[in-house]
């Protein structure tokens, strides 16, 4: 059924029970069947196909040889294209984009400003949204993972054996290696059970990730302990552990990085420093500026406070 100011041209096809209506633009080869509907001014064409209960509208595009099927729906502004599929209950919108021959299903929602392309498989209840760019090659993601970022999820290659992709999930700190999702613990016993080999790299693997998680956790450690410092009153030790920490976190970053998590320790530490100086401790005070100089940054005095620099180019100010 077409009705409203809808409009189907060319090849276009709307059958058996499927609505077509508002300003919905249908063309080209583009198939609406089953029981779709497709309204709003959302848009169908080339190729594209939606049928059995979905529903694609707002501003929504479908087109290339996307598939919408099922009950998944596809709306705000969201776009669909080349062989990527959408089924199950999937829910795409805001400004999301799924191309190439990524296939969202089950109770995964994308949305946001993300990108999810490649040969991936979402599926489970797992989130993307924000800008996150997820991309794999014949990957498949499960579970409820959450992924906001493109530092939330890592794809790992098993170039020892088979040379499938699979993946780590920041969120919930578990795995998906094939039909296999779990914790890493879980992971690497199943491949010790499948030969010593395996286990000990899939081992080398999750020892990896987890490596990682602790740098990581030592930092948000810090940051949270930051509240906690007597600025007029600390120690040296205590001066020592903020330096080592943010050492730590800086090696983890490449030039390149523009990431905000180390700033925290940065400003407390030139803080102390403020403090130092007013209460002449000059010790405390170059002790902080020449480590700091050490690890790479440039520091800079202000009548209002401080100024720093990271040799990337990062720039931070504080005005006291």
């Amino acid at each position: 059924m077409v009705y409203g100011n809808a409009k189907v041209w060319y090849n276009a096809k709307v059958c058996e029970n499927a609505v077509v209506h508002d300003k919905a633009f249908i063309c080209d080869e583009a198939l609406i069947c089953g029981n779709a509907h497709v309204y709003n001014s959302a848009s169908v064409y080339q190729k594209a196909s939606v049928f059995a209960d979905a529903k694609v509208y707002n501003n929504a595009q479908i087109y290339g040889r996307a598939n919408i099927y099922g009950y998944a729906q596809v709306y705000d502004e969201a776009r669909v294209w080349d062989n990527a599929k959408a089924a199950g209950n999937a829910r795409i919108y805001n400004n999301a984009k799924v191309y190439e021959n990524a296939l969202i299903t089950d109770n995964s929602s994308i949305h946001g400003w993300c990108r999810v392309h490649g040969k991936i498989r979402v599926k489970g209840t797992v989130e993307i949204y924000y800008k996150a760019n997820v991309y794999s090659d014949e990957c498949i993601l499960d579970g409820n993972a959450i992924i906001k970022t493109d530092k939330d999820y890592i794809v790992f290659k098993n170039w020892w054996s088979s040379g499938r992709y699979f993946i780590w999930t920041r969120s919930n700190n578990k795995w998906c290696v094939g039909c296999f999702y779990g914790t890493g613990d879980e992971l690497i016993k199943k491949a010790y059970d499948d030969s010593e080999q395996k286990g000990r790299d899939y081992e080398r693997v999750v020892k990896y990730v987890e490596n990682m998680l602790s740098d990581s956790h030592l930092i948000e450690d810090a940051q949270n302990s930051l509240q906690q410092l007597d600025k007029s009153n600390i120690t040296v030790k205590e001066i020592d552990n903020l330096l080592d920490i943010l050492s730590q976190q800086i090696i983890s970053y490449n030039e390149d990085s523009t990431d905000d998590s180390y700033t925290g320790v940065v400003d407390a530490l030139l803080n102390i420093r403020l403090e130092a100086k007013r209460n002449n401790d000059w010790k405390i005070s170059d002790m902080i500026r020449t480590s700091l100089i050490e690890l790479g940054f440039i520091i800079k005095d202000t009548p209002a406070g401080f100024e720093w620099t990271l040799q990337n180019g990062k720039n931070e100010s504080y005005n006291n």
